[in-house]
């Protein structure tokens, strides 16, 4: 029967420790999940690419010359850097400018193209080359300006002279500017405008009374513009436990739920223990800690035989005695008559109190007994 009792003791504490694991790895894993979702947002961002473009700006310049020992032909050539102005009648600017797109879209727009004659930190006079149009096309590939543009270099020539004659003053060199402004929205299939076109291009030229030359960027005028059209889609975040994608919203309230749950009942049982060892706390264990060295332990009550005794109301009492009489304190366990003894002996007189085993105490003893046997 005892043993018995010492291994249900034994299975008791076990299962108690088990438990107790559980919780604390319950705890910790819902801490560890709640703080992972709350560092990471509810949604994203996810970009859908609804349509890309390709821009492509193509522009050059030619000129139409008289018959010369440079060009025996004459006609339309491309100079080789220098534009001699006194065999060059005409400049031609050659405009391509398109936009194609994967999804067709629809173009609302306008453009226009002007010549700037300037002398530096003098004066500007802007001629207009193409008066604003607009442009509308649709599709996936648009060719918003296909055009040929001249200019009259003997022109240009007589208005530089024309106000140099009339101010009495020039510059230590002139520009030519031919600028081209294009402008315009695109639309989708269901009328939405998801882009929009803004695009200056400039030919400049340095002109002087013999000669003109290109005074720009070549790579300028031959360029290929890439863009994407991007629709924001929310999507719910999710986060991967044990290979099952939970919602970041779903993963706060249960983490949070199990682990105040967990914490409660780890609270309430450290509570209850706290409760129960108070309560388990003998009324032995408290004398003896009391008295501490001044008891002696014995194991039969041979010595009080023919005493007369004298039973005490309290343990205060038998310390009383003990210290007036200056005599130990004598303890017997009484296993037959389920009592312990504290005793004083003084001449024919025993002093004593007596309290009763409980039997929560003889069980744990015996586990402690078993536990040291086993050692």
């Amino acid at each position: 029967m005892k043993h018995n009792l010492v291994i249900f003791s034994r299975m008791k504490k076990i299962y108690r420790i088990l438990i107790l694991a559980i919780l604390v790895i319950t705890l910790i894993l819902s801490i560890y999940y709640f703080n992972m979702s709350i560092s990471q947002p509810e949604v994203f961002d996810d970009k859908i690419i609804e349509n890309s473009f390709t821009e492509t700006i193509d522009f050059s310049y030619q000129a139409i010359v008289n018959p010369s020992t440079l060009y025996p032909n004459g006609g339309r050539v491309v100079p080789d850097g220098i534009i001699f102005t006194k065999i060059t009648d005409k400049i031609i600017i050659n405009m391509n400018y398109s936009l194609e797109s994967e999804a067709p879209v629809s173009i609302d727009g306008n453009i226009r193209a002007s010549l700037n004659i300037i002398a530096k930190d003098m004066w500007n006079i802007e001629k207009e080359l193409v008066p604003l149009q607009s442009v509308k096309s649709e599709g996936n590939l648009n060719p918003i300006i296909q055009d040929e543009i001249y200019i009259d270099i003997k022109d240009v020539l007589t208005l530089i002279k024309q106000v140099e004659e009339e101010i009495l003053a020039r510059p230590s060199n002139y520009m030519m500017v031919v600028r081209t402004f294009i402008n315009g929205d695109v639309f989708d299939h269901n009328g939405a405008m998801i882009y929009q076109l803004a695009e200056t291009v400039e030919i400049p030229f340095m002109v002087g009374e013999q000669q003109i030359s290109f005074a720009g960027d070549l790579n300028l005028l031959n360029t290929v513009k890439k863009n994407t059209v991007e629709r924001s889609n929310p999507v719910q975040n999710k986060i991967n436990i044990l290979g099952i994608q939970v919602p970041v919203t779903d993963v706060r309230l249960i983490s949070a739920c199990i682990g105040l749950l967990t914490l409660v009942v780890l609270t309430v049982g450290l509570a209850k223990s706290i409760k129960s060892s108070n309560k388990n706390k003998t009324e032995e264990s408290t004398i003896d800690k009391k008295l501490g060295s001044r008891i002696i332990k014995v194991y039969d009550k041979t010595a009080f035989n023919g005493l007369i005794q004298l039973r005490l109301p309290d343990i205060n009492s038998v310390m009383q005695i003990a210290e007036e009489k200056e005599e130990p304190v004598f303890k017997f366990i009484d296993d037959f008559g389920h009592n312990i003894y504290y005793c004083v002996l003084n001449n024919l007189f025993a002093y004593y109190y007596s309290i009763p085993i409980k039997p929560v105490e003889s069980a744990e003893k015996a586990n402690e007994n078993e536990d040291a046997i086993a050692v």
